[in-house]
């Protein structure tokens, strides 16, 4: 379906799901599972995503996702925490974020929460690059529970971004905004990224 494009006029909002961007993109092989499921985005998958954001429509990308949009879309996000390798450690942390209540994305939100890290993403933001930033790690009392460690890495860096792309919009979640239906206190981001969609 997605290979076959036009997806602007089925789709106002399209989520990848946290995968790496070569498991979108390769997919599984014919041996791996059965051949109608084979296969993955490829060239013209990647492309019919571009073509959507740019119609309009908002891409929503989940924690290891957003690599594959950060690239497509050469936005000037790098991925700090991936970049950190064994310097940081979090398999399954709460960490305190920061909220700017002003975003379209935290509508509803408290100014502070907590949200679920497990290798996930954090964010180095270019200056001029049209970035918003809606949520941010926090940059005072980081750690709620769990294991933590270069936990200075992701403090106080951007971990919820958008960015403009033509008439369209890529929202970054770098944490599991969803994670097993256990993530209460930060479901509203991603509602609020399909309801704000156009």
């Amino acid at each position: 379906d997605v290979r076959g494009g036009n997806l602007r006029t089925r789709f106002d909002a399209i989520i990848l799901p946290s995968a790496s961007a070569q498991s979108l993109t390769r997919g599984m092989t014919a041996e791996e599972v059965p051949a109608p499921y084979a296969g993955g985005l490829g060239d013209d998958g990647l492309q019919a995503r571009e073509a959507f954001v740019r119609a309009g429509g908002t891409l929503v990308c989940l924690d290891q996702s957003t690599g594959l949009a950060i690239d497509l879309f050469k936005l000037p996000v790098k991925d700090v925490a991936r970049q950190a390798g064994d310097g940081l450690v979090a398999p399954g942390t709460i960490v305190r974020i920061d909220v700017d209540q002003a975003d379209p994305l935290s509508y509803g939100m408290p100014a502070q929460t907590a949200a679920f890290f497990a290798s996930s993403a954090a964010y180095d933001v270019a200056a001029d690059g049209g970035v918003k930033t809606a949520v941010r790690y926090a940059s005072n009392d980081l750690l709620v529970s769990g294991l933590l460690r270069g936990g200075d890495t992701i403090q106080g860096r951007p971990a919820v971004v958008s960015a403009t792309i033509g008439t369209g919009r890529v929202v970054l979640f770098g944490f599991r905004v969803q994670h097993r239906a256990q993530s209460l206190a930060t479901f509203r981001l991603l509602f609020n990224a399909i309801y704000t969609s156009r």
